[in-house]
């Protein structure tokens, strides 16, 4: 079924971004417009476009948080058997995928505010030395008639 435009469609497409869910999510229901229909929206005209990168910003901010409230959520951390309370490996496991899942998003989605820092060194020095000695020994050698070999 084609869906029309609608300024309130549209809004509601991006509100429902901005508090996290994927479009691919928004878009597969029923009464909403294919990605694609939503894509060309948002391509035909650039107000329509800024609304819809303020809202997958926001949506960031929505997914840093909840890679907080998965880290913090104790509830099923451990399980009680007929040997006690035992670590319940299957959710602590779980829980770390979707942490690094979301992590993992978040990096790509805005690389300078959550992608990892990566600090490059590069010393030259100690290369320009040896590069200059060799420079330097060539001259000498081109210089020094005892390094010349004598033909026979």
């Amino acid at each position: 079924m084609r869906i029309a435009f609608s300024p309130k469609i549209f809004n509601r497409i991006c509100d429902e971004i901005a508090n996290g869910k994927s479009l691919l999510a928004v878009c597969r229901r029923p009464d909403m417009p294919n990605r694609r229909t939503f894509e060309r929206w948002c391509e035909r005209d650039p107000a329509l476009k800024a609304r819809y990168d303020d809202a997958c910003r926001a949506r960031e901010d929505v997914i840093f948080e909840e890679i907080l409230e998965i880290a913090d959520d104790t509830t099923y951390d451990t399980t009680v058997t007929d040997h006690g309370e035992q670590p319940n490996s299957e959710w602590i496991s779980r829980s770390r995928l979707r942490v690094d899942a979301r992590k993992w998003v978040l990096a790509r989605m805005n690389r300078k505010k959550y992608g990892d820092k990566v600090d490059s060194e590069i010393d030259v020095k100690g290369e320009i030395k040896t590069i200059t000695r060799r420079i330097v020994d060539q001259k000498r050698d081109d210089e020094d008639p005892e390094s010349v070999a004598d033909p026979v």
